[in-house]
């Protein structure tokens, strides 16, 4: 008796299974009829949409940890749970493209049509500065904060022979903090804020550091988007979701003509105190380097130099290839001065900053 139950179970277990992969294939196809490419026009699902989805927390394929985006249909249909990027793309670096997905499940790709048009984009999450100035201190100095203050200690501590360079570092920090509005939160958390080339804040990345300078990693509560703060989503039009930028963007103007573009937040601010003389901006990830991030410089004209990671220099290559393929007239390159920099002891994830780093702690010695 158990054992028919049992088969009858299993029976009904794939005959829903399979209503669900039919239904999934007729709502593809009715889409492509209307010019919707599914090797195309999927999108990684965001924050919002994966809370409204139950899977903020969702494992990766790959590493088995959270923080795993997958690819949704314009109706809020994953494409598949294999079918994904991972965000630690460092460690991990699970990607699998919607093309590249079906490519070998060929489903609802037969009536594609070029003449699609996706829907309007939700209005984008624009914080007041005077609610961050209420509520996060938009700029705040060195007191509470321990990587201003692991900064400043390593600029203090230059030998006496070499005075003069450490009050020279001293004040281009201070600029430097300024310039780009590093702001300080309760619990000593820096906050890189995201402003937009109309000196619009689009969010703010919250990052707890230890007293190394380096992220704390181990507290889960060490990052944060400001976006998702409850001050700042009472205050936003309904829908209202995060469109990203360059960290730095503000500083676009007609006068810009090159822009260095590295990784990291901490590495642009502090390269402008070793470089004032050059505009750091930073794609906040290695995966961020793309056309759509890029355009506001493109189209100004702006020569771009990117100084990727160590660990990333093939992939921002590759990345950069695309960018040019795609935007025939960018004028962008790839140094690779971290290349040629790195030696033996130094991280496997150096960038330039811990290049300067290096040679700045001769002089502490």
């Amino acid at each position: 008796m158990d054992k028919e139950l049992f088969g009858r179970a299993s029976q009904l277990d794939a005959k829903i299974a399979q209503v669900r992969e039919d239904q999934k294939r007729a709502d593809l196809n009715t889409m492509a009829e209307r010019g919707y490419d599914p090797t195309k026009d999927p999108h990684l699902a965001t924050w919002r949409e994966r809370s409204q989805m139950g899977i903020r927390r969702m494992l990766c394929p790959g590493c088995g940890r959270p923080g795993y985006k997958p690819y949704i249909h314009p109706d809020g249909q994953i494409v598949a749970e294999q079918c994904g990027r991972c965000d630690h793309e460092s460690s991990c670096g699970y990607h699998v493209s919607p093309k590249e997905w079906f490519k070998d499940h060929p489903v609802g790709t037969e009536h594609y049509n070029p003449s699609y048009v996706p829907p309007p984009p939700p209005p984008a999450v624009i914080i007041p500065p005077v609610l961050a100035h209420r509520f996060y201190c938009l700029r705040q100095g060195a007191p509470r904060n321990p990587l201003l203050r692991h900064w400043a200690d390593i600029f203090s501590s230059v030998r006496e022979e070499r005075r003069e360079i450490s009050k020279l570092y001293t004040d281009r920090l201070k600029k430097a903090l300024k310039k780009f509005n590093v702001g300080t939160m309760d619990g000593g958390y820096t906050i890189w804020w995201i402003i937009d080339e109309d000196g619009k804040i689009r969010s703010g990345k919250a990052m707890k550091y230890k007293a190394d300078g380096h992220r704390d990693k181990e507290d889960p509560r060490a990052f944060a988007w400001m976006h998702t703060m409850p001050e700042v989503k009472s205050r936003q039009k309904e829908g209202a979701e995060y469109v990203g930028c360059l960290f730095g963007l503000h500083q676009l103007d007609k006068d810009t003509k090159e822009v260095q573009l590295v990784e990291s937040e901490k590495t642009a601010v502090l390269m402008s105190v070793f470089r004032p003389d050059m505009t750091w901006m930073a794609t906040m990830g290695m995966g961020n380097l793309n056309q759509h991030k890029l355009q506001p410089l493109i189209e100004k004209g702006v020569t771009i130099v990117c100084h990727p990671d160590k660990d990333g220099y093939d992939k921002w290559r590759e990345q950069v290839e695309k960018i040019r393929k795609d935007s025939p007239g960018a004028d962008i390159s790839v140094s690779d001065y971290t290349e040629k920099a790195w030696m033996p002891g130094d991280s496997p994830r150096a960038d330039i900053l811990d290049m300067m780093e290096r040679d700045l702690m001769l002089l502490c010695t």
